[in-house]
């Protein structure tokens, strides 16, 4: 079966080439039709009481909107009460302004500053992100640039997801500076670049059959399927290098490229796992891509390899080599203490990760929320029924020195409570609004969703629901234990599984998953001692991707190692298992650190940027563990590696 499928392959080129172009314009094409959704908690679970309480609010007050209405924040120090005035009338006197705010206040995150501030809340009927709104946004900056101004758009916070042009810029130039160095002809590069954006092409074009993706996903897709599947280009170049015949070089580099794409879409599969279902809506885009980049690569690769093998023989240059006999050599000699000092190391790494802090909520920089908190409302819907005592919880709020303002109808009564009935209540439940004199996410702020829960728990007698960002990160944060040790579990069962049939052998796997899952521990452990917090998502995300991407590494290293003692002693084993991996896994692991970390330079998205900077670390720690501490471990584990059972 496979004979003849690369016989086909490499005898109908043209038909593959022409099909492929085809299929290419059509999924550009259905590209332009894939909805990008911005919002997250559509993505909450369904047992989630917030996401209960959502879609009540959509079936019941189909006309209510809590969405920010647009507003841009302009905050300034020291102004007399003549400047204020002059200012808000200036403001207020800009096109396309439909009122301005007036707020004056002290820095809340700095007591100590004496500075007062001013802060200009700029309404205007234009939509976010408009012509209309970034010339308005555009004039405040120009008209203020010379006062020490700020200016941040209220609705930027969440909505942009957009990766600016210089880093998307930046991130192709390094990896392709990477595939320049490593590759052996100046026209490689362009072909695995070819049948990897093709394979891109085709993944985003196909999202359509999944009615929408995250905004996350958007972003980040096709960046993540280009770093996680280069290396099928490089295995399968590799080896027609070596054969000098396409027929034997795809029959030869077919077990390796569906071997280490089958481990990587096992671990983004288990990205389905996650409670939040922004996990399933990564996972299986990747998984997905993935399959796609392994289907071009075996199928168009060949095809353009053969078409322009002039222009490779023409432009053959030398290729980055990286030396590592005195490695092996050491790893030979010393390879008893760096397993002592790997058991050590996952120890310390596992101890003091679990004193990180995680983050459950992420802001973009934005210095006026250092000066004035920004709006963090709290929804609380209840059953109409529970109206008399919902007047108790609204009494009770607004003696809360952590409330600003509360917006119901406990308060109120004849014409003017009837009409805010009939804004506020839907068929069978009732809203009420809490804004929040506190961060999104702090001590104080879960100290305080505690008290009022205990308040709703004691007051109402029916099913009530609370919806906003400070409740959201509360869910998060108390499932995340335990997801967390599911989601560990499970991609290390699925990859430790999939490596021992592969190896029929019990204990590579078992060294894999040990090395990978020190990795995870690592860059946990880093970022806490460097006093950064890590996002929940970011390292649920890592701990899947890391664990399906980076065990190829480990794989292909142990592959060579048990070929060459076949027929060689250890240290000569060893060296050989060096040589002929280290170019493919330079590739691929520089690719996914390099990639992954110029994404995570982006200021726009700080989910995003989380996400790849963890990633990028998290690649780098285990590319380290798989080259200096994995091959000491086979050399000292010899007799038992060698083992294959039946």
């Amino acid at each position: 079966m496979k004979q003849r499928m690369a016989s086909c392959i490499t005898t109908r080129r043209k038909t593959i080439l022409t099909l492929s172009g085809i299929v290419m314009i059509l999924c550009l094409l259905l590209m332009l039709k894939v909805q990008v959704n911005q919002d997250l908690t559509k993505y909450l679970p369904d047992s989630s009481s917030m996401k209960q309480g959502i879609d009540i609010l959509q079936e019941e007050f189909q006309g209510l909107s809590l969405e920010q209405t647009p507003a841009i924040r302009v905050m300034f120090g020291e102004l007399s009460l003549a400047e204020q005035t002059k200012l808000q009338i200036e403001l207020r006197g800009l096109e396309n302004v439909s009122g301005v705010q007036v707020r004056r206040g002290e820095r809340w995150s700095d007591p100590e500053d004496p500075t007062e501030y001013t802060l200009f809340t700029v309404s205007t009927p234009c939509a976010y992100d408009s012509p209309e709104e970034k010339q308005l946004e555009a004039a405040i900056r120009e008209k203020y640039a010379d006062r020490g101004v700020s200016v941040v758009n209220s609705n930027t916070i969440g909505n942009n997801t957009s990766i600016p042009v210089w880093i998307i810029v930046l991130a192709m130039g390094v990896l392709a500076a990477v595939l320049i160095a490593m590759s052996a002809s100046w026209v490689e590069p362009l072909l695995f670049l070819a049948v990897i954006g093709l394979a891109i092409v085709i993944n985003m074009g196909t999202n359509l059959l999944l009615g929408s993706i995250s905004a996350i996903t958007w972003s980040i897709a096709a960046l993540m399927q280009l770093v996680l599947s280069m290396d099928y280009s490089v295995i399968l170049m590799n080896r027609y290098r070596q054969e000098q015949d396409m027929e034997k070089a795809w029959l030869q580099a077919f077990p390796s490229i569906a071997g280490s794409g089958f481990t990587t879409i096992v671990g983004l599969v288990m990205l389905v796992f996650m409670r939040f279902k922004i996990g399933m809506d990564l996972g299986l885009v990747l998984a997905k891509g993935v399959l796609l980049s392994m289907v071009c690569v075996l199928l168009v690769l060949p095809a353009l390899i053969l078409t322009f093998e002039k222009a490779i023989q023409r432009t053959r240059k030398p290729s980055l080599h990286v030396s590592t006999d005195r490695l092996a050599q050491f790893e030979m000699k010393h390879g008893r203490g760096v397993v002592l000092g790997f058991a050590v190391l996952f120890i310390a790494a596992f101890l003091l990760q679990q004193q990180s802090d995680y983050v459950y909520s992420l802001q973009i920089n934005d210095p006026i929320a250092e000066v004035f908190l920004p709006d963090n409302p709290v929804v609380l819907l209840y059953e109409t029924k529970d109206e008399e005592a919902a007047q108790k919880i609204q009494r009770w709020l607004g003696q809360q020195q952590e409330v600003a303002s509360v917006t119901g109808t406990g308060m109120l009564g004849g014409l003017l409570k009837d009409r805010l009935l009939e804004q506020m209540g839907g068929e069978n439940h009732t809203l009420m609004m809490a804004q929040l004199q506190l961060p999104t996410e702090s001590e104080e702020t879960s100290e305080f969703l505690d008290r009022l829960e205990e308040q709703l728990e004691a007051e109402l007698t029916g099913d009530y629901y609370m919806i906003g960002n400070s409740v959201m990160a509360r869910e998060m944060q108390e499932t995340f234990g335990d997801e967390l040790l599911l989601i560990t579990l499970l991609t290390a069962f699925s990859i430790f599984l999939v490596v021992a049939i592969t190896f029929r052998n019990l204990l590579i796997p078992l060294l894999l998953v040990l090395i990978v899952q020190c990795g995870v521990f690592l860059t946990v452990m880093t970022t806490h001692l460097i006093g950064y917090r890590i996002y929940f998502l970011a390292l649920l995300i890592v701990q899947c991707i890391l664990m399906g991407a980076t065990v190829d590494y480990g794989i292909l290293f142990a592959n060579y190692y048990r070929d060459m003692r076949k027929t060689m002693g250890r240290e000569a084993a060893l060296t050989q298992a060096y040589r002929r991996s280290i170019h493919t896994v330079l590739t691929s692991s520089l690719f996914l650190i390099f990639g992954t970390g110029s994404i995570g330079l982006s200021p726009a998205d700080p989910t995003i940027s989380q996400i790849c900077l963890t990633l990028s670390l998290g690649a780098l720690c285990t590319t380290l563990l798989i080259l200096f501490v994995l091959p000491a471990m086979l050399c000292a584990l010899d007799r038992w590696v060698k083992i294959e059972h039946r």
